[in-house]
């Protein structure tokens, strides 16, 4: 049994967007979803924009029956919430959603707390969208600090904070010693390893819902986060139904579709990982510090072959001794392939590279985390000469959720047209691309150019995006990765073997 306490229609969607998410639902055997509608482009929306999202809302529940229940959205800062909240409960809405119009023009949440006092009256629970971003929250936006303060001022009304697996690290804390009536949901976002441990520790299973955020996030990427965690079998059951039923009163759960009948999707060799790290990472402690931990983890998640950056020479600018270094200690692994790690912008890259031990596998290169662009001349030279040494080049565009990096750290995103600029380019050589999420529109335009591939970890993040670029292209130019340590290293196949398509059964 699972029940889906995080999941939405953007008002304005088409149908497309809503046979996607029960789809979804029906693939990963989602007893309820509990969705709420947003006026997308729009933080603090207008009355007639609030009551048009409430009643995408309650239509689509309606059509979908009861595997689908509805939650009213409100804009605490419009003065027609009390009647539209009334409305919607009258029309079978099972509690509120708040999103970013939590703070007036002053900075001030009183108008939010007479909607949570009003809920709680109404035995009413409230989903409130939470975020701790590296930069600065968004002006009507809460921290899990202000959610606190909040849920201690509202002991009467059962309130749940959006997203605490997001930068989870930053929530540690703020819930340890919560009013009761204070929950959380683990929605959307990065799907980081150990964030579900870690909450669990932290607050207590009993306290914690599971989320997806679906459709902007893919069920599966956010269900995986719980199965795979290693805590109790009863924990689990506990966030990913149990919790739910008790906050939003539900009974006499639909039972789920599931076995579904899934006509597999073609993948590619799920055995062979192109985006996997160990070594020391500068922000948090990893489980591999080194190669020999990693084979260890690599045999029991079924891997075996992986292409290994290291971690801790990702930001070190004595690249000629870190390199050096991490092929050392990968000799003997029997499962973990080393790659070097080059920086172009580097005035003595020719003498990293000279550097290099003969028959090195390829090189790492980081344009995101060393801020370079990939289609800039300035580095022609350096891609000729891998080129010309017949070295593959593996390019990371994005590492971890930019949004809730190390705050000392500047990033610079990578985009598909810079890719597609690089491309027209490029010597010929081997590229596999780590960390991209929007592939097609490169695919069409280099539709039968082999040199390129895709790791696929970005694709399973997003429902139905793999299964679409599959179905156009194929999974000849996809490879796997599963950007471990930052996931779980079994996440994104186990996410992968779910994007099936669904068998007519007439």
């Amino acid at each position: 049994m699972i029940i889906d306490a995080h999941t939405h229609r953007w008002l304005g969607d088409g149908p497309d967007a809503e046979t996607l998410f029960l789809d979804e639902c029906r693939r990963n055997g989602i007893s309820t979803a509990i969705v709420s509608s947003l006026v997308g482009g729009s933080y603090y929306p207008a009355s007639e924009q609030v009551r048009a999202a409430n009643e995408c809302s309650r239509d689509f529940a309606s059509r979908a029956g009861p595997s689908v229940q509805w939650i009213a959205y409100l804009n605490p800062q419009d003065e027609q919430w009390p009647s539209e909240l009334a409305r919607c409960v009258s029309e079978g809405a099972l509690g509120v959603k708040l999103w970013v119009s939590l703070k007036d023009a002053r900075g001030s949440l009183g108008n939010t707390l007479e909607v949570l006092r009003r809920a709680g009256a109404m035995r009413l629970p409230v989903l409130i969208h939470t975020f701790t971003r590296t930069d600065s929250n968004l002006p009507g936006e809460l921290s899990p600090w202000e959610f606190a303060a909040l849920a201690a001022e509202a002991p009467d009304t059962v309130l749940i904070a959006a997203h605490a697996a997001a930068n989870h690290r930053h929530f540690i804390g703020a819930l340890s010693s919560r009013p009761r009536n204070a929950y959380v949901d683990l929605s959307g976002s990065f799907p980081e390893y150990g964030a579900v441990e870690a909450l669990v520790r932290d607050i207590g299973a009993d306290h914690i819902l599971f989320g997806s955020d679906a459709v902007g996030r893919s069920t599966a990427s956010q269900l995986a986060k719980v199965v795979l965690a290693d805590v109790p079998e009863a924990d689990k059951d506990l966030i990913l139904w149990r919790n739910a039923a008790r906050v939003f009163r539900l009974r006499a759960l639909p039972k789920p579709d599931l076995p579904c009948s899934l006509a597999p999707a073609e993948l590619p060799d799920l055995r062979t990982d192109h985006f996997c790290f160990c070594g020391r990472w500068p922000c948090f402690d990893t489980p591999c510090s080194g190669p020999s931990q990693l084979d260890a983890v690599l045999q029991s998640a079924g891997t075996e072959r992986a292409y290994v950056g290291d971690l801790g020479s990702i930001y070190r600018t004595d690249l000629a001794e870190a390199n050096a270094q991490f092929f050392e200690s990968a000799q003997g692994s029997a499962r973990v392939v080393p790659l070097a790690t080059l920086n172009p912008q580097a005035p003595n890259w020719p003498h990293v590279m000279r550097s290099l031990p003969p028959g090195v596998t390829g090189t790492l290169v980081f344009p995101n985390l060393h801020r370079w662009e990939l289609d800039n001349p300035r580095y022609a030279a350096f891609f000729n000469e891998c080129a010309a040494r017949r070295m593959p080049v593996w390019v990371n565009c994005a590492l971890g959720d930019d949004r809730f990096r190390h705050a000392g750290f500047a990033r610079r995103p990578v985009s598909v047209d810079e890719l597609k600029g690089f491309a027209r380019v490029a010597p010929q050589n081997a590229y596999v691309f780590q960390g991209v999420s929007e592939v097609q529109s490169f695919f069409d335009e280099f539709s039968n150019d082999d040199r390129f591939r895709f790791e696929l970890s970005r694709l399973t993040d997003y429902g139905g995006r793999l299964c679409s670029v599959v179905a156009r292209q194929g999974a000849a130019r996809l490879v796997m990765g599963s950007e471990f340590p930052l996931r779980d290293i079994r996440a994104v196949r186990w996410v992968a073997q779910r994007a099936g398509t669904t068998k007519d059964e007439s």
